[in-house]
């Protein structure tokens, strides 16, 4: 469906513009996270309906298997998904109703999402001492993040040779050359929360300092 169609029946169904909307998916009726644009060939082909637009009912005519140009990608999420960003997320059940029966489907989510965490946490956190570390060390690497990002701040973190180099970004973009390697979520998260690394910041921005225990 063009995005100028599905701006107009929204329009329809809600000239308010305050209802929620929602997408039904396997984990229920959830939220709507983000919407961004995509190269039609990005994870995988996409669907296109061709529809008689004169018919009120059932105007499905024939359908498109496509991976050209560009498609706009609505990004779902779920309660359940946002407690694995935030375990203590304040989540509140507005319905005396569904009350007792929700607060415990949420009370089981947050324990099987602390637990699964702490595991993947764990058996990242031993591959980056056996891996990360040695490799930073020997070849005297350095992390380094922006000053316009505050410390804590995930996936602006790199891993630098010469430090006079360092640009990390080029517009929109990281910039990953051969003098410097963008880190991923899980190093990011192990050098924040481990404390085997300390912040300093200088004139341009924030390096990371290893203690030099494990």
């Amino acid at each position: 469906m063009k995005s100028k169609i599905l701006i107009k029946l929204l329009q329809e169904a809600d000239p308010s513009g305050e209802l929620e909307v929602v997408v039904p998916t396997e984990e229920g009726n959830v939220d709507i996270f983000f919407v961004e644009s995509k190269a039609g060939y990005w994870d995988g082909s996409y669907h296109v309906m061709e529809r008689d637009w004169s018919n009120k009912y059932y105007n499905i005519i024939g359908a498109q298997y496509r991976s050209d140009g560009v498609k706009l990608c609505l990004k779902t999420i779920s309660i359940q998904d946002a407690l694995f960003s935030n375990i203590d997320l304040p989540i509140t059940v507005v319905d005396t109703f569904l009350e007792k029966t929700m607060q415990k489907q949420v009370d089981e989510w947050r324990e099987e999402a602390k637990k699964i965490i702490k595991e993947s946490f764990d058996e990242y956190f031993e591959k980056f001492k056996k891996d990360f570390i040695p490799k930073m060390l020997k070849d005297d690497l350095k992390i380094l993040q922006p000053n316009e990002y505050p410390i804590g701040y995930h996936n602006v973190m790199w891993l630098v040779r010469d430090t006079k180099k360092f640009k990390p970004f080029d517009k929109r973009h990281y910039v990953t050359n051969e003098n410097q390697e963008h880190l991923c979520q899980g190093d990011c998260e192990v050098i924040i929360k481990t404390g085997l690394f300390e912040p300093i910041k200088r004139e341009k921005y924030t390096e990371w300092i290893f203690k030099g225990k494990v």
